[in-house]
Protein backbone atom coordinates (compact mmCIF):
# COMPACT_ATOMS: atom_id res chain seq x y z
CA UNK A 1 0.00 0.00 0.00
CA UNK A 2 1.27 3.14 -1.13
CA UNK A 3 -0.15 5.35 1.53
CA UNK A 4 0.08 8.06 4.20
CA UNK A 5 -2.03 8.12 6.94
CA UNK A 6 -2.07 10.79 10.00
CA UNK A 7 -3.05 9.19 13.44
CA UNK A 8 -3.82 11.09 16.50
CA UNK A 9 -3.80 9.24 19.55
CA UNK A 10 -2.93 11.16 22.97
CA UNK A 11 -1.93 7.21 24.05
CA UNK A 12 1.83 7.80 23.00
CA UNK A 13 2.57 4.08 23.59
CA UNK A 14 -0.35 2.56 21.63
CA UNK A 15 0.48 4.98 19.09
CA UNK A 16 3.72 4.17 18.55
CA UNK A 17 3.12 0.52 18.51
CA UNK A 18 -0.07 1.13 15.94
CA UNK A 19 2.46 3.23 13.82
CA UNK A 20 5.08 0.32 13.52
CA UNK A 21 2.57 -2.23 12.71
CA UNK A 22 1.50 -0.01 9.51
CA UNK A 23 4.82 0.74 8.84
CA UNK A 24 5.39 -2.98 8.82
CA UNK A 25 2.31 -3.20 5.90
CA UNK A 26 3.92 -0.36 3.66
CA UNK A 27 2.17 2.52 5.18
CA UNK A 28 3.76 5.69 6.51
CA UNK A 29 2.73 7.10 8.97
CA UNK A 30 2.74 10.64 11.02
CA UNK A 31 2.25 10.54 14.55
CA UNK A 32 0.59 13.33 16.47
CA UNK A 33 -1.55 13.59 20.07
CA UNK A 34 -3.82 16.09 19.85
CA UNK A 35 -6.83 17.22 17.71
CA UNK A 36 -5.42 20.66 17.43
CA UNK A 37 -2.00 19.36 15.99
CA UNK A 38 -3.89 16.65 13.82
CA UNK A 39 -5.23 20.48 12.11
CA UNK A 40 -2.05 21.57 11.46
CA UNK A 41 -0.75 18.88 9.88
CA UNK A 42 -3.19 18.62 7.30
CA UNK A 43 -3.33 22.23 6.63
CA UNK A 44 0.67 21.76 6.08
CA UNK A 45 1.06 17.90 4.08
CA UNK A 46 -1.19 15.89 2.29
CA UNK A 47 -2.89 13.01 3.79
CA UNK A 48 -4.68 10.05 2.18
CA UNK A 49 -6.14 9.55 5.35
CA UNK A 50 -6.51 10.08 9.11
CA UNK A 51 -6.92 7.84 12.25
CA UNK A 52 -8.33 9.54 14.97
CA UNK A 53 -8.93 8.59 18.74
CA UNK A 54 -11.81 10.48 20.55
CA UNK A 55 -10.74 11.33 24.28
CA UNK A 56 -7.71 13.70 23.89
CA UNK A 57 -6.52 17.15 25.32
CA UNK A 58 -7.40 20.31 24.49
CA UNK A 59 -9.52 19.29 21.62
CA UNK A 60 -11.14 15.46 21.35
CA UNK A 61 -11.42 13.78 18.37
CA UNK A 62 -15.42 15.00 17.51
CA UNK A 63 -14.55 18.60 17.13
CA UNK A 64 -11.28 17.79 15.61
CA UNK A 65 -13.21 16.40 12.71
CA UNK A 66 -16.34 18.95 12.66
CA UNK A 67 -13.16 21.46 12.69
CA UNK A 68 -11.72 19.22 9.33
CA UNK A 69 -14.83 18.97 7.51
CA UNK A 70 -15.17 22.39 7.04
CA UNK A 71 -11.39 22.55 5.09
CA UNK A 72 -11.71 19.40 4.16
CA UNK A 73 -13.08 16.05 3.19
CA UNK A 74 -10.22 13.65 3.46
CA UNK A 75 -11.07 10.12 5.08
CA UNK A 76 -11.03 9.63 8.24
CA UNK A 77 -11.75 6.45 10.54
CA UNK A 78 -12.14 7.13 14.71
CA UNK A 79 -10.69 4.32 16.29
CA UNK A 80 -11.49 4.82 19.58
CA UNK A 81 -12.26 2.91 23.06
CA UNK A 82 -15.61 4.59 23.19
CA UNK A 83 -18.25 1.97 22.17
CA UNK A 84 -21.22 3.60 23.02
CA UNK A 85 -24.29 3.77 20.24
CA UNK A 86 -24.52 6.81 20.78
CA UNK A 87 -20.81 7.79 20.00
CA UNK A 88 -20.18 5.90 16.80
CA UNK A 89 -23.73 7.78 15.50
CA UNK A 90 -21.71 11.07 16.60
CA UNK A 91 -18.86 10.36 14.94
CA UNK A 92 -20.54 8.93 11.73
CA UNK A 93 -23.11 12.13 11.15
CA UNK A 94 -20.12 13.92 12.49
CA UNK A 95 -18.18 13.35 8.86
CA UNK A 96 -16.46 9.86 9.71
CA UNK A 97 -15.84 7.49 7.01
CA UNK A 98 -15.75 4.41 9.85
CA UNK A 99 -15.97 4.12 13.56
CA UNK A 100 -13.55 1.32 14.77
CA UNK A 101 -13.25 0.45 18.37
CA UNK A 102 -10.76 -0.71 20.19
CA UNK A 103 -8.82 -2.55 20.90
CA UNK A 104 -9.11 -4.41 17.01
CA UNK A 105 -7.07 -7.12 15.33
CA UNK A 106 -4.19 -5.17 13.25
CA UNK A 107 -5.39 -7.66 9.91
CA UNK A 108 -9.17 -5.80 10.25
CA UNK A 109 -7.84 -2.29 10.53
CA UNK A 110 -5.86 -2.65 7.51
CA UNK A 111 -8.79 -4.65 5.89
CA UNK A 112 -10.72 -1.54 6.43
CA UNK A 113 -8.36 1.24 6.00
CA UNK A 114 -8.08 -0.28 2.55
CA UNK A 115 -12.23 -0.70 2.25
CA UNK A 116 -12.10 3.55 3.11
CA UNK A 117 -9.57 4.61 0.62
CA UNK A 118 -10.79 2.26 -2.19
CA UNK A 119 -14.57 4.18 -1.89
CA UNK A 120 -12.12 7.10 -1.89
CA UNK A 121 -9.54 7.63 -4.21
CA UNK A 122 -6.48 9.20 -3.50
CA UNK A 123 -6.68 11.35 -6.35
CA UNK A 124 -10.03 12.99 -4.65
CA UNK A 125 -7.73 14.65 -1.96
CA UNK A 126 -4.94 15.99 -3.56
CA UNK A 127 -7.56 17.55 -6.69
CA UNK A 128 -6.86 19.90 -9.51
CA UNK A 129 -9.08 23.23 -8.99
CA UNK A 130 -10.38 24.96 -11.89
CA UNK A 131 -11.88 27.81 -10.95
CA UNK A 132 -12.38 31.37 -12.89
CA UNK A 133 -9.56 32.02 -15.47
CA UNK A 134 -6.83 29.79 -12.42
CA UNK A 135 -6.03 26.16 -12.14
CA UNK A 136 -4.57 25.05 -8.30
CA UNK A 137 -3.20 22.07 -8.13
CA UNK A 138 -3.29 20.89 -4.13
CA UNK A 139 -0.84 18.73 -4.10
CA UNK A 140 1.98 20.72 -5.20
CA UNK A 141 0.00 24.31 -4.40
CA UNK A 142 1.07 26.00 -7.32
CA UNK A 143 -1.45 28.22 -9.40
CA UNK A 144 -1.35 28.95 -13.02
CA UNK A 145 -3.71 31.29 -15.18
CA UNK A 146 -3.28 31.06 -19.07
CA UNK A 147 -0.17 29.01 -18.10
CA UNK A 148 1.83 31.61 -16.36
CA UNK A 149 2.61 30.49 -12.47
CA UNK A 150 1.70 32.66 -9.98
CA UNK A 151 3.97 33.12 -6.79
CA UNK A 152 1.93 31.97 -4.05
CA UNK A 153 3.59 31.98 -0.44
CA UNK A 154 3.69 29.04 1.79
CA UNK A 155 0.65 30.93 3.93
CA UNK A 156 -1.11 32.29 0.46
CA UNK A 157 -1.42 28.40 -0.64
CA UNK A 158 -2.63 26.89 2.58
CA UNK A 159 -5.23 29.49 2.88
CA UNK A 160 -6.41 29.18 -0.89
CA UNK A 161 -6.36 25.14 -0.72
CA UNK A 162 -8.63 25.83 2.55
CA UNK A 163 -11.39 27.92 0.77
CA UNK A 164 -11.28 25.71 -2.51
CA UNK A 165 -12.25 22.44 -0.54
CA UNK A 166 -14.91 23.87 1.25
CA UNK A 167 -16.46 24.82 -2.23
CA UNK A 168 -18.50 27.63 -1.51
CA UNK A 169 -18.72 27.28 2.29
CA UNK A 170 -17.80 29.58 4.91
CA UNK A 171 -14.71 29.04 6.43
CA UNK A 172 -14.27 30.92 9.74
CA UNK A 173 -11.43 32.51 11.15
CA UNK A 174 -11.03 30.41 14.13
CA UNK A 175 -10.72 27.51 12.03
CA UNK A 176 -8.03 28.75 9.81
CA UNK A 177 -5.92 30.74 12.60
CA UNK A 178 -6.14 26.51 14.89
CA UNK A 179 -5.10 24.90 11.22
CA UNK A 180 -2.52 27.70 10.70
CA UNK A 181 -1.52 27.53 14.60
CA UNK A 182 2.56 26.92 13.65
CA UNK A 183 2.53 30.50 12.02
CA UNK A 184 1.07 32.31 14.97
CA UNK A 185 -2.22 33.72 13.33
CA UNK A 186 -4.85 34.83 15.56
CA UNK A 187 -8.46 34.47 15.09
CA UNK A 188 -9.41 38.27 14.68
CA UNK A 189 -5.93 39.96 14.41
CA UNK A 190 -5.73 42.13 11.16
CA UNK A 191 -2.62 40.24 9.40
CA UNK A 192 -5.18 37.40 8.20
CA UNK A 193 -6.99 40.33 6.56
CA UNK A 194 -3.59 41.73 5.05
CA UNK A 195 -3.06 37.73 4.26
CA UNK A 196 -6.09 37.71 1.99
CA UNK A 197 -6.03 40.66 0.71
CA UNK A 198 -2.48 40.11 -1.06
CA UNK A 199 -3.99 36.31 -2.44
CA UNK A 200 -6.98 38.57 -4.07
CA UNK A 201 -4.76 40.60 -5.55
CA UNK A 202 -2.90 37.69 -6.87
CA UNK A 203 -6.11 36.35 -8.32
CA UNK A 204 -6.56 39.23 -10.07
CA UNK A 205 -9.56 39.45 -12.50
CA UNK A 206 -11.31 36.60 -10.22
CA UNK A 207 -10.41 38.68 -6.76
CA UNK A 208 -13.86 39.48 -5.86
CA UNK A 209 -14.72 35.38 -5.78
CA UNK A 210 -12.92 35.58 -2.09
CA UNK A 211 -15.59 37.06 0.33
CA UNK A 212 -15.63 38.18 3.79
CA UNK A 213 -18.19 37.16 5.91
CA UNK A 214 -18.08 39.87 8.32
CA UNK A 215 -16.85 39.21 11.90
CA UNK A 216 -17.23 34.93 10.77
CA UNK A 217 -14.78 33.98 7.30
CA UNK A 218 -14.41 33.75 4.24
CA UNK A 219 -15.71 31.94 1.52
CA UNK A 220 -14.95 31.32 -2.51
CA UNK A 221 -17.42 31.92 -4.90
CA UNK A 222 -17.32 30.65 -8.42
CA UNK A 223 -18.04 27.79 -10.38
CA UNK A 224 -15.53 25.35 -9.09
CA UNK A 225 -14.33 21.98 -11.03
CA UNK A 226 -12.41 18.95 -9.44
CA UNK A 227 -10.33 17.07 -11.32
Amino acid sequence: MNTSILLVDDDIEYAELLGVILHQAGIHVTLCHTGKQALQEVASAPFNLILMDVAMPEMDGFSALHQLRRVSDIPVIMLTSRIAAADRVQGLDGGADDYICKPCDPDELLSRIRAVLRRTHRSNYDPVFLFGSHRFESRTRELTHDNRVIRLTSLEAELLSMLLHARGRTVTRESIALALQDRELDAFDRSLDVHISRLRAKLGEDAASIQTIRGIGYSLHATIERM
